[in-house]
């Protein structure tokens, strides 16, 4: 069958800078203002691929400075217009000129459903609905958002039932 040499990031980082420095997103963003962010990111995903390295934008749908979804479920109120004005919009300036892997965080928004973005069939039609047809991954089904609730097969199959097309384990 052969091989396929292909060297991945899992950057840029797109989330919005909400939190403390400290903070589960901290310094790995590239700041607060959305057009900034987005400019700043397209630009480190540019110099990967110079670089004949693949970008990944994530954590989608933004990370909206919520609790660490390392250490288990995290829940932001927040409506997908809020989403579209402000935590978007790095995603969408990534999806515009051409990343192809997009990466799926596990916060939960109540604006798109009950379940982590990760697993959330409202969260992947939002991802396409930006006009992004690459690869959607799920961030690491290991984190406690997602393993503290459900075995790693019934995360994966939710997953890629939700809309994921690879599944990232850790």
């Amino acid at each position: 069958l052969g091989s396929i040499d292909a060297d991945v990031a899992l950057a840029p980082v797109a989330d919005l800078d909400a939190g403390p420095a400290g903070g589960i997103i901290g310094d790995r963003s590239f700041g607060s203002d959305p057009r900034a962010v987005a400019s700043a990111a397209v630009g480190f995903a540019a110099g990967l691929r110079e670089a004949g390295v693949i970008p990944t934008a994530k954590h989608f749908p933004g990370h909206a400075g919520a609790a660490d979804s390392h250490d288990g479920p995290v829940v932001v109120d927040r409506s997908v217009e809020a989403l579209e004005a402000t935590d978007l919009v790095p995603f969408t300036a990534l999806v515009e000129e051409g990343v192809p892997l997009v990466m799926l965080g596990h916060v939960a928004y109540s604006g798109l459903g009950p379940m982590p973005a990760s697993l959330e069939p409202a969260a992947y039609r939002l991802l396409r609905d930006t006009g992004f047809d690459g690869v959607a991954v799920t961030d690491s089904l290991g984190m406690g958002a997602v393993n503290l609730r459900w075995p790693f097969p019934e995360a994966a199959v939710l997953a890629v039932t939700a809309g994921a097309d690879l599944a990232l384990a850790t």
